[in-house]
């Protein structure tokens, strides 16, 4: 700095000589200082938006997970409500509103549900009555020597209209159904029950198979509003001869097979199926068996049954499958083609009725 004298002139000069390692020491210092506080100043902050966030957001989500936990184990099973108690004045109270709002319709869901599914567990047990109407006691006339009968079905997984009979209509002559209504599920089990009724009340009053399907389908065409048919396949053997006459309306060939024979299929032109059209009518065939002779029939379930790769079983199957062994009797029969079928089938689903029915005279 300069020194002036009385005048004002500069006469001499005044300094200072400082060291810059005790300028770069004071600097450093400062700035440790300075970052230590900040550190401080950033924890002390951190710690307080962790409770603020903790408070205002973490604990309300953990509550929300653990009352939605506990209300898929416990609370919904006892027909509770979720009812969280979040008042956060944020997204989350909307959250958890949103919780209980869904608790209420899933409740009400699942009711609903389970009424639904106890009237469809009590249909589903109405319609296994409605299929158990069928003969299921073998054998079925204990104290009638001349003829073997044995019918069986193997019903799918969804409700179908595969239906057989047999019954006598008096002492010498007895009746022989095998049928299949068109479709799946109630309807075609109604419609089922419906025309195994009207056949076998009209069988019971006389007169040939195609006078009974004549009149059956009449009766079943007049207000047939949903559309349903039912292919029959319907047999009067007279026991004292072995005479019989047969009607096929649309259904599958039968199998015969003559004593110590090959069973083969039994093809000639086909009536159509009952209910399709008012006014039908329709062809007996008439036949006889001999001590020895048997008759196979089903319905296309067997046929048309498929493995993993869609094959179908197919008639020469069911041929091979009738023809395996000799000497079987009508139980034995069934149950072989049943098996051959379930090997052939594996593990693909079974989406139709296998239905069979085997009368061999004695």
């Amino acid at each position: 700095m300069p020194i002036y004298d009385s005048s004002g002139q500069p006469v001499a000069l005044s300094s200072v000589d400082l060291s810059m390692d005790i300028i770069n020491s004071d600097i450093n210092r400062f700035l440790m200082y300075s970052a230590l506080i900040m550190a401080a100043i950033l924890l002390a902050a951190s710690v307080i938006d962790y409770q603020l966030v903790s408070r205002s957001l973490l604990k309300p989500i953990k509550h929300l997970g653990d009352l939605s936990e506990n209300f898929v184990s416990e609370q919904m099973q006892r027909g509770e409500i979720l009812e969280p108690d979040i008042r956060t004045g944020d997204e989350i109270e909307g959250l958890a509103d949103s919780l209980s709002s869904m608790s209420r319709q899933l409740r009400t869901y699942m009711n609903d549900f389970e009424k639904v599914t106890k009237d469809k567990e009590r249909i589903s047990t109405e319609l296994n009555i409605a299929t158990e109407i069928q003969p299921r006691v073998f054998p079925p006339y204990p104290d009638r020597s001349e003829f073997d009968i044995y019918a069986s079905m193997t019903p799918a997984k969804e409700v179908g209209g595969d239906f057989y009979d047999f019954f006598l209509i008096d002492d010498d002559h007895l009746a022989l159904v095998m049928a299949d209504v068109s479709g799946k599920g109630v309807p075609a089990a109604l419609f089922m029950v419906i025309a195994k009724t009207m056949i076998k009340d009209r069988a019971l009053m006389g007169g040939t198979p195609g006078q009974i399907l004549t009149d059956v389908n009449s009766r079943l065409s007049e207000a047939n509003d949903s559309g349903y048919f039912v292919t029959v396949w319907l047999a009067i053997v007279q026991i004292s001869t072995g005479k019989g006459i047969a009607a096929n309306a649309g259904h599958e060939h039968p199998a015969l097979r003559r004593k110590d024979g090959s069973f083969e299929l039994v093809k000639y032109r086909h009536s159509p199926a009952v209910a399709i059209m008012e006014g039908m009518k329709f062809r007996d065939h008439e036949f006889e068996l001999g001590k020895g002779d048997a008759i196979f029939v089903y319905t296309d379930g067997l046929p048309e049954a498929t493995d993993s790769s869609d094959e179908m079983f197919g008639a020469d199957r069911l041929l091979a499958a009738l023809n395996r062994r000799q000497g079987m009797d009508t139980m034995e029969l069934l149950k072989n083609v049943n098996s051959e079928v379930d090997a052939f089938v594996g593990d693909a689903p079974q989406f139709d009725d296998l239905t069979m029915l085997a009368f061999e005279m004695k």
